[in-house]
């Protein structure tokens, strides 16, 4: 199986938080490969950077996750995909169709336009309206 994971699995994934059993147990049951965006890669190295910012994780603990993200890169099992400028005008057509609904941010509309260009078969988020667009665009959750 193939799925897309943002950044809030991602960094639940690799960190102690409130989703980590949740993401742990996902990973565990379905064994998925990640598709791992240039997106999800920045807004992942930012949330753990903020951790380290508000006292919540050391410097050494976050260099030591992103190395195990690099790991896990080499063996495959997050497999690093670069947003491509389509991708950009993906999600201004869900910006139009979604937002007006669901309030979404443009990252989370990105989000989505990546999974869906990627044609993943599961979308992994902890974030409520990217899980609410990723199901109206028809993806499994």
């Amino acid at each position: 199986m193939i799925a897309y994971a943002d950044s809030s699995f991602i960094v639940s994934l690799y960190s102690a938080d409130a989703n980590s059993a949740l993401a742990l147990a996902r990973v565990e049951t379905e064994q998925p490969l990640l598709i791992y965006s240039s997106l999800a890669s920045l807004e992942t190295s930012n949330a753990l950077n903020l951790r380290v910012f508000r006292n919540q994780l050391s410097e050494t603990l976050r260099d030591s996750i992103l190395a195990e993200i690099e790991r896990d890169i080499g063996k495959r099992v997050l497999i690093p995909r670069v947003v491509a400028e389509g991708t950009f005008e993906a999600a201004v057509r869900l910006s139009h169709k979604w937002t007006p609904q669901y309030g979404t941010r443009a990252s989370d509309l990105l989000h989505v336009a990546i999974a869906l260009e990627a044609g993943v078969n599961s979308f992994l988020s902890f974030d409520k309206r990217q899980l609410e667009i990723a199901r109206a665009e028809g993806l499994k959750l």
